[in-house]
């Protein structure tokens, strides 16, 4: 798939993705527009969690949570990736200790879950926006 193409892919990803987040969380939820040009989550609408977006029919999801965990770093907020394939649901991986403890905790692979969409806004909802790391 060209540049081009993939970057339209995953725009448009993006876009299904918060339409969605937005009708379940009950606030709207857009694109982080500056992410290309100066890094950064996919989305800074949702407090206190840095969340990457992925739409690709091959799974490579220790090199996305990779991905994941640097940006969340640099943004000091929980890493939380979101991806699906074609005619599946969208599925999202967080840090144990997120769902646990509301600590972003330790960002090795083997310490995530897998999560459905709405289990992961339920769990958002519920966390709060203070509660959703701790200091």
């Amino acid at each position: 798939m060209s540049g081009r193409r993939s970057r339209n892919k995953g725009a448009a990803a993006e876009r299904e993705l918060f339409k969605k987040l937005s009708e379940i969380l009950g606030q709207e939820i857009t694109r982080n527009l500056e992410q290309t040009r100066n890094g950064g989550a996919d989305t800074v609408d949702l407090e206190h969690v840095s969340l990457e977006v992925k739409r690709h029919e091959t799974l490579a999801l220790k090199t996305w949570w990779g991905q994941t965990c640097e940006q969340a770093e640099i943004d000091e907020k929980a890493p939380v990736l979101a991806y699906r394939q074609s005619r599946r649901p969208w599925k999202f991986i967080v840090p144990i200790n997120f769902i646990a403890t509301q600590d972003s905790g330790i960002c090795a692979f083997d310490s995530t879950a897998e999560i459905s969409l709405e289990a992961f806004c339920r769990l958002y909802q519920g966390l709060g926006a203070k509660e959703c790391l701790s200091a």
